[in-house]
């Protein structure tokens, strides 16, 4: 990880029909190879921070407005969703990931951009890092679980070549196992060049593999910080996030890695 500032999201307000709040004001920035998590309640605002950032805001139901949006040197304020990705911004959405009667192998040279090389490179990468779908790019993806379809999509996310990865709910729904995969492949991407802007209910997730994390509330960031200085404010943790089913687990997780940091 570098101290070169990817992507710096400056002042981003999201607000749908009848002028109701997605998000308000909301800043952050994201470096190459790091990992930032977005946690909190439903309804709190994640899933509307990534989606103004992907720029689904520029049209739509969503209006999203931003002073400042900048990747890489360079303003994408006022770019579309597929401009967005052309230059490297590219999101994985909680729901609707991937396209039930195109298969596999259709869905992932579908998201290929040619930024990206030639795409048996691209393939073989994806792989690389996802083995699991491997048998089954000849099937349809209304014939796969919930956590192949999670993969099938993640796979399709870096086939676009991304320089900033927006992940919404990546472990929604699925089995601790499958949980703790998933948690392996993000440590594993956000050791590269990508830089990963998570959305997770789980903050035991968060805990384990953000090295900064934004707790969102109604709308708005009301903590952030290091896992290590969050771990500190059981407030944070039982009021905006302990609502959670996974809040025991969680508050657990974070008990544990503060009991192993004192010895």
């Amino acid at each position: 990880m570098t101290d070169e500032t990817l992507l710096s999201v400056g002042d981003l307000s999201v607000r749908y029909p009848g002028n109701a709040l997605g998000i308000g004001h909301i800043s952050l920035s994201l470096r190459p190879g790091q990992i930032v998590a977005l946690v909190g309640p439903n309804g709190g605002g994640k899933t509307s921070t990534l989606g103004g950032i992907a720029g689904f805001g520029r049209r739509g139901v969503a209006r999203a407005y931003s002073k400042s949006m900048v990747l890489r040197g360079r303003s994408i304020s006022h770019q579309l969703p597929l401009e967005r990705v052309k230059e490297g911004v590219v999101l994985v959405p909680e729901r609707d990931k991937i396209f039930t009667g195109l298969t596999v192998m259709e869905q992932l040279k579908l998201s290929w951009q040619p930024r990206a090389g030639k795409f048996a490179t691209c393939l073989a990468s994806a792989l690389d890092l996802l083995p699991e779908i491997e048998p089954h790019l000849n099937r349809r993806g209304g014939y796969l679980s919930g956590g192949q379809r999670q993969m099938v999509g993640l796979a399709s996310a870096l086939c676009a070549a991304p320089s900033v990865l927006l992940i919404d709910e990546v472990t929604l729904g699925l089995a601790p196992a499958l949980v703790n995969r998933m948690a392996g492949i993000l440590r594993r991407l956000g050791g590269g060049d990508i830089g990963l802007l998570i959305a997770e209910q789980s903050l035991g997730l968060a805990f384990e593999i953000a090295d900064v994390i934004h707790v969102l509330d109604a709308g708005r960031v009301v903590a952030d910080g290091t896992p290590d200085e969050l771990r500190h404010r059981p407030d944070i943790i039982d009021t905006y996030v302990g609502r959670h089913a996974s809040g025991t687990a969680a508050r657990n997780t974070i008990s544990e890695k503060a009991a192993t940091s004192n010895d």
